[in-house]
């Protein structure tokens, strides 16, 4: 079976980045595709910003993804401090988000909605902290890559969801 080299699996890895809001754009009409893709505020905002454009905002993650995983190109196993100090920065972040945007959210999405939601991300949070785990205690390409395709994935699928009034 062939093997992928480093740079290719990083831009698989990229690519399918790309995949994620694309496909939860796409079930946005279904009943409940809000909470499938509960609308990242990543990926939202540009398209809100760019409107008629705004289905670029579908790439905004995967090149967010290869502008900050450059050594993820060069096939570099050690975890870079930047990317420790980053997730813990969105964990803070996220907490803080979750915090002051919880009624504004019950109120417009309704409570099963922010229920879901803050489950998935404090779920994913523990997944990615299992994953910074690992890669900082085993350092290896695949557990980098891993574990920063994680990162940009919770980014693009529901990190900081859209609480607000329907999009």
């Amino acid at each position: 079976m062939p093997t992928l080299t480093t740079s290719g699996a990083t831009t698989a890895a990229e690519v399918s980045l790309i995949l994620i809001p694309v496909v939860g754009l796409l079930l946005m009409p279904i009943p409940y595709g809000y909470l499938i893709y509960p609308l990242p505020l990543a990926v939202v905002v540009p398209a809100m910003l760019l409107s008629k454009w705004g289905f670029f905002a579908a790439v905004i993650p995967a090149v967010l993804f290869w502008a900050w995983s450059l050594q993820l190109f060069r096939g570099e196993a050690k975890l870079p401090l930047r990317s420790v100090v980053l997730f813990w920065v969105l964990v803070g972040l996220t907490l803080l988000y979750f915090a002051v945007s919880w009624s504004y959210g019950v109120f417009w999405q309704g409570y099963t909605h922010i229920l879901v939601v803050t489950a998935l991300n404090l779920l994913s949070l523990y997944v990615l902290w299992r994953l910074l785990a690992d890669a900082r205690a085993r350092p290896s390409f695949r557990h980098n890559l891993l574990f920063h395709w994680a990162l940009f994935a919770w980014l693009a699928w529901l990190a900081f969801p859209f609480l607000g009034e329907s999009p």
